[in-house]
């Protein structure tokens, strides 16, 4: 508890938490794209699935557009329909998360291995 810019707080038989004045150049990073997506649920929701699924990913995956729809665009009838609006949200979801190696295939969206655009985050155990 040195630092005056952080607070401490410990209860008996628990696990101690420090939480810091100082928002991490992460948090920020993950604060900025969110603001700049924020007019765009479906883009705030692909990008907070990227940033997971890049969390664990350990080889190229490809996810079907049929379960990006079961998972995204349960309001869209047609599979083409949801794909051409979840493609033009990726559009704006890759200038805020301009590394994410994610390629389109007529099958759907390819993922590879790759950094989070939130560095330190893991998958929930």
């Amino acid at each position: 508890m040195g630092d005056r810019n952080e607070s401490e707080s410990s209860v008996e038989g628990s696990v101690t938490l420090r939480c810091s004045s100082k928002p991490s150049i992460s948090a920020l990073e993950r604060s900025r794209a969110i603001r700049q997506l924020r007019r765009s649920p479906l883009a705030i929701d692909i990008y907070v699935w990227l940033t997971y699924r890049m969390s664990y990913l350990r080889k190229p995956t490809l996810i079907p557009w049929e379960g990006l729809q079961d998972q995204f665009g349960a309001d869209y009838g047609r599979l083409r329909d949801f794909r051409r609006r979840a493609l033009a949200h990726l559009q704006s979801v890759l200038r805020v998360y301009r590394v994410v190696p994610v390629s389109q295939t007529a099958n759907g969206l390819r993922l590879y291995p790759s950094a989070p655009h939130a560095p330190g985050t893991r998958p929930l155990s």
